[in-house]
């Protein structure tokens, strides 16, 4: 594509006042033929101004997710001061198809069935100009703070664990509905040197967001293809072409990031919030268990090492070679202080096991065996878990995960638990799919407990906390039915003996 060709395409006031617009608190950045940058940060000040760049050899034009106070103060700026200056962000999803755009729009549509059962309905979707879709979700939609920290403060760190939770959830149905489109596994792996079978080996959706990152702007040219990132209606999606996004075809009236409904992302926050902790804790965990088992190995050797020393200075004792038992005796010190500190490490890491292991709710446990392997039945469920069965409006997807563990450790059988969900999910109106991905999710992994009592995203939020006599004693709702028991058993009295004749007569 010629120069006069993209002057005559960027030429248009309309595509000018929609870029500029977006622009405002934001680096804008030019890249010429070759995909080289020039000189960041980059603003753009007026609408006119695109054809100065373009005279100068820019071909494409990109936006930086993070918004500024002030966009050139990042000249001069370290990343540590980087927090001071951001205002805002958005979520951009960014699928990048290495099987061709077919792969890209099945996607795209399960993205959007995702945000969608999570009632996000404020994202807007552009092609990225070569094998993909941007997907995004503006600040706007997000709360002003999460846990009194404010939201810009949770850049990059809040997109990233998004991102990775969307990735997660979808990533078995995405993978089932690559092979349907392929044909098989077979032809869907083909050509590609895979190291596991997942989706994300032939369509990327990004998940490492870092600082200044940046996303082509909307109604810009790529670079390689001379494609537009043109901005689409979701139901264009499925009938979608390359041949759509040629400059020519191209008219200017839909935006980007334009959409926003006030806090119709904190449902979502706090399930991913939620999901990324016990990932981070589950890691720590093992982590923490490789150094303690590396440590109790370095004890085990320098014990045996020790024992043998101790053969040695009897034996130079015995044969009264005091030089040699003395030397012994230092080594003997040396090991046992070096055994003192490895010890001491050893207990300190299992301190922090515990302690750490106590911070989140929810995280994969190893369960105390119980004695008891009956079934308990619903009139002996938690007050709270009979109010969740009868029906909420707030909080299913938390009370799904509630249901799920509190049920497995009341011992119901997978097959019940499963026909109780479905019977409580057409209750709540929730989605078999969603239903489906917790169990499957759940099946995979050893029991765990319910949240907490005193988690109150989990119970008093959601206006099921309504505790009685019992509850007051309990940390954890799973506790319920066995000081339940445990109180009738008590309620129970033995009858008293009969004394015997002798004595009665005595009396």
């Amino acid at each position: 594509m010629e120069q006069k060709e993209i002057l005559k395409y960027y030429s248009n006031e309309r595509l000018q006042k929609i870029l500029w617009e977006l622009a405002k608190d934001r680096e804008f950045a030019c890249r010429d033929a070759e995909g080289i940058y020039f000189k960041r940060p980059g603003m753009l000040h007026y609408p006119k101004d695109i054809i100065s760049k373009v005279i100068e050899g820019a071909v494409s034009f990109h936006l930086s997710v993070e918004r500024w106070r002030n966009v050139m103060d990042l000249e001069n700026a370290k990343e540590k001061d980087y927090q001071e200056l951001r205002k805002g962000w958005d979520w951009i999803i960014d699928i990048d198809s290495a099987k061709g755009l077919e792969f890209a729009k099945v996607t795209a549509e399960k993205v959007i069935e995702f945000l969608k059962s999570y009632g996000i309905k404020s994202y807007t979707v552009k092609f990225s100009g070569r094998r993909g879709f941007h997907l995004g979700i503006s600040f706007e939609n997000f709360p002003e703070e999460i846990n009194f920290r404010k939201i810009e403060l949770w850049y990059p760190e809040l997109p990233r664990i998004l991102s990775s939770f969307l990735r997660e959830q979808i990533k078995e149905e995405l993978l089932t509905k690559f092979c349907k489109l392929a044909g098989s596994v077979k032809d869907l792996i083909e050509g590609f040197e895979v190291s596991e079978l997942s989706p994300y080996e032939f369509v990327e959706i990004e998940k490492d967001w870092g600082p200044r990152h940046l996303f082509r702007a909307p109604y810009s040219l790529h670079e390689k293809t001379y494609l537009v990132s043109v901005p689409i209606e979701e139901k264009e999606i499925k009938e979608f072409k390359e041949e759509f996004a040629k400059p020519e075809r191209i008219k200017i009236c839909l935006g980007f990031l334009d959409k926003a409904e006030e806090n119709c992302m904190n449902e979502l926050i706090l399930d991913a919030l939620h999901w990324w902790r016990n990932l981070e804790k589950e890691h720590f965990r093992l982590e923490i268990g490789k150094e303690i088992k590396r440590l109790d190995g370095e004890i085990k050797k320098l014990e045996a090492e020790l024992k043998e020393k101790d053969e040695e200075y009897n034996q130079a004792f015995l044969k009264k070679d005091r030089e040699r038992m003395e030397r012994i005796e230092m080594e003997k010190r040396k090991i046992k202080q070096t055994l003192a500190w490895l010890k001491e490490r050893k207990r300190e890491k299992e301190i922090m096991m515990k302690k750490y292991a106590g911070k989140v709710d929810q995280a994969p446990l190893t369960l105390p065996s119980r004695k008891t392997k009956i079934k308990v039945r619903e009139e002996f469920f938690a007050p709270c878990i009979k109010k969740i069965l009868e029906g909420i409006e707030d909080g299913r997807k938390r009370s799904c995960f509630t249901l799920i563990t509190y049920l497995r450790l009341c011992n119901w059988s997978w097959e019940e638990i499963e026909e109780k969900l479905a019977e409580w999910g057409k209750k709540v109106g929730l989605k078999e799919s969603i239903l489906k991905s917790q169990l499957r999710g759940h099946k995979k992994q050893k029991p765990l407990l319910p949240a907490n009592c005193s988690n109150d995203l989990f119970y008093r939020d959601i206006g099921i906390c309504q505790p009685d006599e019992i509850c007051k004693k309990i940390k954890n709702p799973i506790n319920y039915h066995l000081f339940l028991l445990k109180n009738l058993k008590k309620s129970i009295r033995k009858k008293p003996k009969k004394r015997s004749g002798k004595k009665a007569k005595q009396r």
